[in-house]
Formats: C-alpha cells, structure tokens, sequence
C-alpha cells in the first residue's frame, strides 16, 4: 500500500517539475529581457493554461503541433548556456510532458496551472527588478520560485491521499511554502560561487 499511495503523486511532480525547469531555463537563457517575457508568457498562457482549459474531447494536437510550442523550443534551444539545456528544449517541444498535463483531472491539472502561472509572474518581476541585492530580496525570490511549489505539494496531498477515517490530508499552507522556500535556499547555496562567476 505504501508504494502505491507514493506513486499516485509521481506523475504530477515530474509535471510540475519538467514545466518549471522550461521556466528556469528561460530565466537563465541567453535571450533578452524581452524576449524572455515573451516566452514566459507564451509558456504560462498560451500553451499551459491551454492545456489545462481543454476539455478531454477536444485533444491538445493543435496546441502540441502550433507555433507557441515550436517557437518555445526554438527560442530555449537557441538560447541554452549549454549541450543539456539544449537537449531539454529539444525533448520539450515535443510535448510529452503537456500530454501528462492533459491526462490528470482537473483539480490537479488547476494545481499545477495556479504553480506555473505563480512562479511564472514572480520570475518575471525579478527579471524586471534586476539581480538580487539583498537578503530580504532573496526570500521574495525563494516564495516567488519556491514557495508556491511547497503549495502546490501540498494540494497534491489534500487531492490524492486520505487519511485513516477517509478524510483529505492537508498541511499548514504556510508551513508548505516555507517548506519550498527552504529548499530553494538550499539550491541556491549550493551553486554560490557559480551564480557569482557567472
């Protein structure tokens, strides 16, 4: 029972995480400013948030076979700092990982929607702001990147487990983004002397 109960929430966090490291990738890419905004956009609205919008009878060929995809992956794969980067926008723009998205029901495909859109807004203000600065920078960016992940964990928990007596599991909201901020904090330390050189 217990490797089934962790099972049931693998798909949707590979999802999350493939989507979020296009963000990532856009955020790191050499492209400009501008450019980064609009794929951002393109990435959150136009091909996720439809996505998750389509009804199950409908089908996601057109969006899988359009432009906003394609020019996402030409755009990252032009952009990329190296060979692996490359290699994910490549595999991204044949859009395995959107097909997953369109196969979960919709409460988790929203959760997953509302985490991209969240991170999505928060990457774009800091590309607007410029590098961080300051202590008190950094934790916005650690909730902005992170914290809506330890959320989107946790409606994934509430959605797909139950406990003994069958009742939803849910963890403090606020104990949730802490919980990914910290993690984030975790990453960013571990690449300090990168980031910097870089």
């Amino acid at each position: 029972q217990k490797g089934r109960k962790e099972y049931n929430k693998r798909s949707a966090v590979r999802t999350v995480f493939t989507l979020l490291r296009a963000l990532d990738n856009i955020e790191d890419s050499r492209l400009n400013k501008q450019e980064k905004f609009t794929l951002i956009q393109r990435l959150v609205g136009n091909v996720v948030g439809k996505v998750v919008r389509r009804d199950k009878e409908t089908g996601i060929e057109d969006i899988l076979n359009g432009d906003d995809l394609k020019t996402i992956a030409e755009k990252l794969t032009g952009g990329a700092r190296n060979e692996k980067e490359e290699v994910f926008a490549e595999q991204f723009g044949k859009g395995s990982v959107l097909r997953d998205l369109y196969e979960f029901d919709k409460p988790i495909r929203e959760a997953i929607d509302y985490t991209i859109q969240s991170v999505g807004l928060g990457v774009n203000d800091f590309l607007q702001r410029g590098e961080i600065q300051t202590p008190e920078q950094l934790q916005d960016y650690c909730y902005y990147v992170a914290g809506r992940v330890g959320v989107f964990l946790n409606t994934l928990l509430h959605l797909e487990d139950k406990d003994s007596s069958g009742n939803p599991i849910s963890l403090d909201e606020k104990h949730s983004s802490a919980l990914g901020e910290f993690l984030q904090i975790i990453n960013i330390a571990q690449d300090v002397r990168k980031d910097w050189e870089e």
